[in-house]
């Protein structure tokens, strides 16, 4: 008979490193040796901000330890705005309403009214909004949980071990749970947090590029119709033309101060609504996944423009966009190089290598299907501990999702002229996953 259970260990995984091999020998990215490693030894506090603590989460066969995900336990306030119930599902787009037109203000006042009195009804019966045990990677937005091949243990057992183990600790710590979570692949955690009792909550949608097809750049160029072929070559000649050089490293090392000086400029002080990578977590990354993480770079006259870090899945054939940061300009020369760094390149990457797709990140769905990506839906799953809690939220956070799916779902499908539609710019930096 087998025995399955679960612990929860704070900071290092305290595995050895066959069992940690082992267990992550599926390769996803946010799943492997190299990220689980690098994530024990990175200091995740002041790139989050606010309280934070890591630990892990072990689930073990008989004392054998088969299945293991990465938590982060966020306390109060002054953490990364999508890492905050209060931040992104009450406050984030009530300053963004603020900023909007008088018209658009007005109409959608009554809702902002309600929501902030559904908000202070939250406070007032001391609903847990500052403190959040987020489960996956703390630093991609993903929930990917590493499960060793060899485990004889289903798949659902393993996950029902490890929720139950979790929902337990979050009762005692009075605490909700958020997951996120892809379809597809990712359908049988899905399916296990659902029968749990986890409310779904839509969260982004991630933009994937097919890229196989294409033995060249200019394959996947002419795949496009006429009047989409000619706005992309237009965007390429001129960023040429402009003089916008691109470089490409796969020493992250090397790089560090290059890419911690591009983060310190293109953010306000004051900006939560993006992680704060530092010199040391670049350092840090080099150091653990090597030539795997890799960054391109723009530049004109020598001076920087921005950076796009991705990382290589050789294995699945993935090249995954984790994070891309531009400088605060007012060039309008600048908006030129911005669709090369962010799509161009990291495509010209994937198909010279071989690969099969390229995930760009969440940021400007309807720019990145504008140049042939499709929109892979990304769902959160909440657990609170407090039937009062799942009695008022749960409902909040499906409606909130769905709003928020449908607005991104119109921006992504409607109709744009081709005239300038490509050299849009999106000024969001934000992790891409």
């Amino acid at each position: 008979m087998i025995r399955i259970d679960t612990t929860l260990v704070a900071g290092r995984t305290g595995l050895r490193p066959d069992e940690l091999a082992e267990i992550s020998a599926d390769g996803h990215s946010f799943a492997s040796l190299e990220w689980l490693r690098f994530l024990e030894n990175v200091d995740v506090e002041p790139i989050v901000g606010g309280k934070v603590s890591l630990g892990f989460a072990i689930t073990r066969e008989n004392g054998r330890p088969v299945a293991l995900i990465p938590l982060l336990r966020i306390h109060g306030r002054g953490s990364f705005a999508s890492y905050s119930i209060r931040r992104h599902y009450f406050e984030t787009w009530m300053e963004e309403l603020r900023r909007a037109h008088p018209l658009v203000q007005a109409r959608f006042e009554r809702a902002a009214k309600s929501v902030r009195w559904f908000r202070s009804m939250l406070e007032w019966s001391r609903s847990p909004l500052d403190d959040v045990l987020l489960v996956g990677s703390p630093l991609a937005s993903r929930t990917q949980i590493a499960v060793a091949p060899s485990a004889a243990s289903s798949r659902s057992a393993i996950h029902h071990s490890m929720i139950q183990t979790l929902q337990r600790y979050a009762r005692r710590q009075r605490t909700p749970l958020w997951f996120f979570c892809l379809p597809g692949e990712r359908s049988r955690w899905g399916e296990s947090l659902t029968r749990e009792g986890c409310q779904t909550s839509f969260a982004y949608y991630a933009s994937v590029v097919d890229v196989e097809p294409y033995r060249r750049f200019s394959d996947y160029v002419q795949s496009f119709r006429r009047s989409t072929r000619r706005a992309i070559q237009r965007e390429i000649s001129l960023a040429d033309r402009l003089g916008t050089e691109f470089h490409h490293s796969d020493d992250l090392d090397d790089s560090s101060a290059d890419l911690a000086y591009v983060e310190t400029r293109s953010r306000l002080p004051q900006d939560d609504s993006t992680l704060k990578p530092n010199r040391e977590f670049f350092q840090r990354l080099a150091e653990h996944l090597g030539s795997r993480a890799e960054a391109f770079f723009a530049l004109r006259n020598d001076n920087l423009l921005g950076y796009h870090l991705t990382l290589r899945n050789e294995r699945r054939g993935e090249l995954v966009s984790y994070r891309l940061a531009e400088l605060r300009s007012t060039d309008a020369k600048d908006r030129f190089a911005h669709s090369l760094l962010a799509y161009y390149e990291p495509i010209r990457r994937a198909i010279a290598l071989g690969y099969r797709r390229v995930w760009l990140g969440s940021a400007n769905p309807h720019a990145a299907h504008l140049r042939g990506a499709r929109a892979v839906p990304v769902y959160s799953y909440f657990w609170f501990p407090r039937h009062w809690d799942r009695w008022c939220m749960h409902p909040y956070l499906e409606r909130f999702g769905e709003i928020t799916q449908a607005r991104l779902r119109y921006a992504i499908e409607r109709p744009a002229p081709w005239r300038g539609a490509l050299a849009r710019r999106s000024h969001s930096t934000s992790p891409s996953h």
